[in-house]
């Protein structure tokens, strides 16, 4: 089993007299981000990206994945770096980086990669920051928090989905009552028919039912036959 925890950025910003370029956890130009961890991922005020279309993996064996409180607006943007390429001289801008959390994206181009995140004892948790990717996201864990700080290009799997059951309970309660409604409508058109003598035989009852509560005192009938008999 793995040891240990990563913090990829400081808990408050600007507490580091460093760039924001010197920040986080950063694959530029291809290759993948894997990191297995005993305890915590914390990303905090940095970044786990991977921007040339790499998958980036994280995995805490026994506790949580926290995508941080970076402000999804934040770049790091390092000096352009001048290049030749074809006998022709241009300037590289593609190691700039925009925003913070955990992201898989294709700044550089290329397939979109995939995110995978797994927690099986804790819990992942989006924060203000955010997961991203342009490719599928794949999640697993006890709890997932900021399930609505999810986006992905392609598929997302593991994420909680909102639960539409109870509307569709209730939608069927509003039918069951307006179908009622009508047919105690239709009674009552029905009766008010038959009491003017429009319809005489649009309200029949279905069946008459009649309780019988008693039959007369049986010893006095029987006291009065014998008096006769005699």
């Amino acid at each position: 089993m793995p040891g240990g925890l990563v913090n990829a950025g400081l808990a408050v910003s600007g507490a580091l007299n460093k760039p924001a370029t010197d920040l986080g956890i950063v694959s530029i130009r291809g290759g993948d981000v894997d990191a297995l961890v005993r305890n915590n991922f914390q990303v905090n005020q940095s970044r786990v990206f991977t921007l040339g279309g790499s998958d980036l993996m994280l995995f805490s064996a026994l506790t949580n994945i926290d995508a941080g409180r970076g402000a999804k607006t934040s770049s790091a943007t390092p000096p352009p770096v001048l290049k030749i390429k074809n006998g022709q001289v241009y300037y590289d801008y593609s190691a700039a980086v925009s925003g913070s959390g955990i992201a898989a994206l294709t700044a550089t181009g290329g397939t979109p990669g995939t995110v995978d995140l797994f927690a099986p004892y804790g819990e992942i948790n989006a924060g203000e920051a955010g997961i991203r990717s342009a490719g599928n996201i794949n999640l697993g864990a006890r709890v997932i928090i900021g399930g609505d700080n999810i986006t992905a290009g392609g598929v997302t799997s593991g994420a909680p989905v909102a639960d539409t059951s109870g509307l569709s309970l209730s939608v069927g309660g509003v039918s069951d009552a307006a179908s009622t409604g009508k047919t105690g409508d239709q009674m009552a058109q029905a009766q008010a028919g038959s009491q003017s003598g429009e319809n005489p035989d649009s309200f029949l009852p279905t069946f008459i039912s009649v309780e019988v509560t008693g039959l007369g005192n049986e010893d006095e009938d029987e006291k009065k036959r014998k008096e006769k008999s005699l």
